[in-house]
């Protein structure tokens, strides 16, 4: 996904009767252009949409409100594969699935933290 698909996905929220309460996007460059087209819009980030998106970027330090985003280690994820996929080739005979388990961690920032209401309950 691209800046053009976050815009797009603004756009298509924008039009929405109904909106959603947040928005999760599969990288942080697609997050960005769907917060500035909803602002666009005059949908307030986080009040109205909170929204999150993945990898980390550095643009998610930029923008505002700064983006809540998941961290991973993508270039080991990419060494891991590599490897798997060589020892695969070289070994094709024996047919077995393994598990990786890599460590990743959720950066909660301002485009998520929803301020409490008298008629809202938030856990913590």
């Amino acid at each position: 996904m691209s800046s053009l698909d976050g815009k797009e996905t603004g756009r298509r929220i924008l039009r929405m009767k109904q909106k959603p309460d947040g928005l999760f996007t599969s990288n942080d460059t697609t997050a960005v252009a769907a917060i500035m087209e909803m602002e666009k819009g005059g949908i307030r980030i986080p009040a109205d949409i909170a929204v999150a998106g993945f990898n980390n970027e550095p643009i998610s330090n930029v923008i505002k409100p700064n983006l809540t985003t998941v961290d991973y280690p993508a270039g080991e994820t990419g060494e891991i594969a590599a490897s798997s996929l060589i020892n695969k080739l070289r070994n094709s005979s024996q047919a077995g699935l393994s598990s990786i388990i890599l460590k990743h961690r959720l950066i909660v920032r301002e485009s998520s933290l929803r301020q409490k209401t008298n008629n809202t309950k938030l856990p913590g």
